[in-house]
């Protein structure tokens, strides 16, 4: 930001984008930013750059969408591309990063209530397994016996209560 107020660029910034998950992240904080302090040059160009971002690895449009604030034009960018390219932006990726493992509980069920998603339903609940598999994982890499029994039961419990209202809209 001190960069764009300065000199109205961001050639530094620039090169700590990269195509992973965290980058696409960073790309959206920084649109935060900028659209809080009434940036608009910036806020433009960084969405243009989390667009062009999601159109080269489409798995980073999970990423943006699941950052992103509701409503605004980033996310309903990264929305549309995950409703129109769900082959491709949903599927975990390794290379990135991205696809369905980056989405919270909430951005999750709001993909599987959106009936313009352009996907088929075994598809979409091959999805919601990877998901719930990433999830899994996740924990188990990082807790290794430090969460105590009830957080886990209570983790498991909002994992299923999520699945169960994805796979409703099935």
């Amino acid at each position: 930001i001190v960069e764009w107020c300065c000199r109205n660029e961001i050639s530094k910034f620039r090169l700590y984008i990269h195509r992973t998950a965290v980058s696409a992240r960073r790309l959206v904080q920084l649109y935060k930013a900028a659209d809080y302090l009434a940036l608009v040059g910036l806020a433009k160009m960084v969405a243009q750059m989390a667009h062009n971002l999601t159109t080269r690895f489409p798995p980073l449009a999970c990423a943006v969408y699941d950052e992103a604030d509701l409503h605004t034009k980033i996310s309903q960018d990264a929305l549309e591309m995950i409703e129109k390219r769900p082959y491709v932006t949903l599927p975990p990726d390794s290379d990135t990063e991205g696809g369905i493992a980056c989405l919270t509980e909430h951005k999750l069920i709001s993909i599987y209530e959106d009936s313009n998603v352009q996907a088929g339903e075994l598809f979409l609940f091959q999805m919601l397994k990877e998901w719930l598999q990433c999830r899994n994982e996740d924990h188990d890499s990082t807790s290794r016996g430090a969460v105590p029994d009830g957080e886990e039961g209570e983790r498991q419990h909002n994992d299923f209560a999520t699945v169960r209202v994805c796979a409703s809209h099935l």
